[in-house]
């Protein structure tokens, strides 16, 4: 690596590049030449001041697995940082120095990259149009034979130029395809350095096929680039398409429990799939890249739902107080939706207060002001959760609770609220806690005065490894799902427990920190059957898919092109009960010509942007 050494212009990464004599020019950033990668990686931008300390920016931006290399830049004037959950350019402190070394470090690994060509910079390079592709490398499923099927590639712009006047051509249609799309298809739009769009070719075929489509992209001020996609167009469901709306729900009963699934709810945003499009393309839900605020996203969501045999859900909810004790509330589209949604009489759902957050914000003031609005605005619907007469509430972190609120705190916190709702007219509040899967965590949960236990996550023997290795087995949460749960209810003192389907972990979108390779359709139906050999030797009343839709944490069960259905029919298969007239057939908006759902930001273009800077 070719290295910086008592670099003497001062360097502000998070507003601008201040001269000699100190004053203050726009930019400010850092170019480099990254070699070729294998795999797509979060690169951590670190550099060192002039006494020594390190300071790190993680996520920022990611090395591509294409096989080529690639000028970057980093622009540190205007960095944004994706944490895992949501995109801040807030920074405690504007770092300014002199730099005195710098390295770019594979985030997955955390072995330095050796880049070449350092550039320090003032203004913004020009480097050319870099087109990064990347696709489906397998066919996905549920595309089907006489409705149009969109052909998705993920194009990048790594350079600052915008690749304009670019031209595509499509080859490889079978004689029965046809491109239904031309105008949109055969040409490129636009794309500023640093953004991202999904190019779409639309086709319909006559009949069943497969075929590898090519997509070339050439022309303008890019080079030649060339994705291969394979697609498989099965036969159709000869479904009318005339509906007035989606056909009503025909809820599959279950036994010997209920069965719920955790539900993410933050996916309104283009911004939020563009991770996906670039990482992890084959987990297109069969619902597109919706924007779930539109109700009859929900409507779908409730009627596979519900059809499958999932019969409520417990929804990650985020709120607190803001520094004039003002009630924030963030994330909240499930509920909007769910107001407005046909289907809400055939769902139950509670909500689960994600509180993992900074000291102080699960104090008393805040926690008060949180029940007060459950209590006003949620416990009192129709299609709200109870277990044992109570309302049934989660709360994701039962120890910053007792952090908040010193020794003790936690219970009386859940006291607290259980008597501000007896006094508003309920039994109580019925309250579960996420834990860990450490030795103690759930007697400790059960200590602080849960009602029930859980976790969001199963992800094997000793949960998710702190430190290399960065890869599991899914087969591991497959073999070892019963014993944890049996380990779990042992030490729970007494009070219940929620056990969990896992639906697995590849955070590479988000994070690329864990994976847990060898996910299949047979192995989650076999943590299924356990969970109800379990149900019925316990008498345990409910079990819970966990999660539902974590698409970018790699955690999902809801219909997509990767799986089908077949999550969902695992869970209908081994706890359903049967219809007389048989299962309910499952099928896509597209089979009843309904659908796309495209979030508000989607308009053909580059992906959103978060406060008017793109996403790297």
């Amino acid at each position: 690596m070719k290295r910086i050494i008592n670099f003497t212009v001062p360097f502000l990464f998070s507003a601008a590049v201040f001269g000699a004599d100190g004053t203050a020019t726009p930019g400010g950033g850092v170019a480099f030449t990254a070699p070729s990668q294998s795999r797509t990686v979060w690169a951590k931008i670190e550099w060192v001041d002039e006494d020594g300390n390190t300071i790190g920016i993680p996520r920022h931006l990611h090395l591509h697995g294409d096989g080529r290399e690639h000028r970057l830049y980093f622009d540190g004037a205007t960095c944004e940082t994706w944490t895992g959950n949501y995109v801040s350019g807030a920074k405690p402190e504007k770092w300014h120095g002199v730099v005195s070394g710098f390295r770019v470090v594979n985030q997955r690994t955390g072995e330095e990259v050796p880049v070449r060509d350092i550039e320090f910079c003032t203004e913004k390079p020009a480097i050319p149009p870099d087109l990064v592709l990347s696709h489906p490398e397998t066919p996905l499923a549920l595309d089907r034979a006489g409705r149009p099927v969109d052909i998705e590639v993920c194009v990048f712009n790594a350079g600052t130029i915008a690749a304009t006047g670019v031209t595509v051509r499509v080859e490889g249609l079978p004689d029965c395809a046809h491109v239904v799309n031309p105008e949109a298809a055969f040409r490129l739009r636009d794309l500023p350095g640093g953004d991202t769009l999904l190019h779409r070719v639309s086709v319909i075929a006559d009949t069943p096929c497969s075929f590898t489509a090519r997509i070339i992209f050439s022309g303008g001020n890019a080079p030649e680039f060339v994705a291969d996609v394979p697609v498989e167009i099965g036969p159709s469901l000869g479904l009318p398409d005339n509906l007035e709306y989606i056909p009503a729900p025909k809820p599959v009963l279950t036994a010997p429990c209920e069965v719920g699934a955790f539900y993410f709810p933050d996916w309104p945003r283009t911004l939020m799939w563009s991770k996906l499009w670039r990482i992890a393309p084959e987990r297109r839900p069969a619902l597109g890249w919706y924007s779930n605020l539109n109700p009859e996203v929900l409507d779908w969501q409730i009627k596979w739902a519900v059809e499958n045999g999932i019969s409520f859900y417990i929804v990650d909810w985020y709120g607190g107080l803001d520094e004039n004790g003002k009630l924030w509330i963030s994330g909240d589209y499930f509920e909007k939706a769910f107001a407005k949604a046909r289907f809400r009489p055939y769902m139950k759902w509670a909500l689960m207060w994600c509180n993992h957050l900074p000291p102080g914000w699960s104090r008393e003031e805040v926690w008060t002001a949180m029940v007060r609005y459950w209590i006003d605005n949620h416990f009192g619907t129709p299609e709200y959760k109870f277990v044992d007469g109570m309302p049934y509430v989660s709360v994701w972190d039962g120890d910053c609770l007792e952090r908040d609120n010193g020794p003790g705190g936690c219970r009386r916190m859940l006291d607290k609220a259980r008597q501000m709702a007896r006094e508003a007219g309920y039994k109580g509040i019925y309250f579960q806690a996420q834990c860990g899967h450490s030795p103690g965590d759930v007697k400790r949960m059960a200590g602080y005065g849960f009602d029930e236990t859980t976790t969001y996550h199963y992800l094997g023997t000793g949960g998710r490894p702190p430190l290399a290795p960065k890869v599991g087995r899914f087969s591991d949460v497959a073999d070892t799902s019963a014993a944890y749960w049996r380990n779990a209810l042992a030490e729970s003192d007494g009070i219940d427990f929620l056990a969990n389907l896992s639906t697995g972990w590849n955070d590479h979108p988000w994070n690329d920190g864990f994976e847990l390779r060898g996910r299949t359709v047979d192995l989650f139906r076999r943590i299924c059957e356990d969970a109800k050999r379990f149900a019925t030797e316990t008498g345990m009343k409910r079990v819970c898919v966990a999660p539902l839709n974590e698409w970018g944490e790699g955690s999902y069960a809801e219909p997509n092109g990767e799986f089908g259905f077949g999550m969902f029919e695992a869970v209908r298969d081994v706890f359903g009960i049967m219809p007389a007239e048989g299962w309910p057939t499952n099928y896509v908006p597209a089979d009843i010509g309904r659908g796309p759902y495209p979030t508000k930001d989607d308009n053909g273009g580059p992906a959103g942007r978060h406060k008017g800077i793109a996403y790297r």
